[in-house]
């Protein structure tokens, strides 16, 4: 397997549950509510 499709993919599947991804941000901090990820430090 490719990674950068393995990531593609992953990309695709959180896009069509709902998800934005942004890029070219740096990640500090990730809320987790009930055992998922529901945002990052700007809640």
């Amino acid at each position: 397997m490719n990674p950068a499709d393995v990531t593609m993919a992953y990309a695709k599947g959180a896009r069509m549950g709902g998800a934005t991804i942004l890029e070219h941000l740096a990640v500090t901090k990730i809320v987790v509510e009930n055992g998922r990820a529901a945002g990052g430090d700007d809640r």
